[in-house]
């Protein structure tokens, strides 16, 4: 389950790297940023 949960988020960082994963207290974070760790 957790491979694929990782494995979706490579494939939307690739794809779209500027899309907003979340918010946290106003401040987005993008896949990009995410799947930088």
């Amino acid at each position: 389950m957790i491979d694929n949960v990782i494995t979706a988020i490579d494939r939307v960082a690739a794809e779209h790297p500027t899309r907003v994963a979340y918010d946290y207290e106003g401040t987005q974070y993008t896949y990009a940023q995410l799947k930088e760790g």
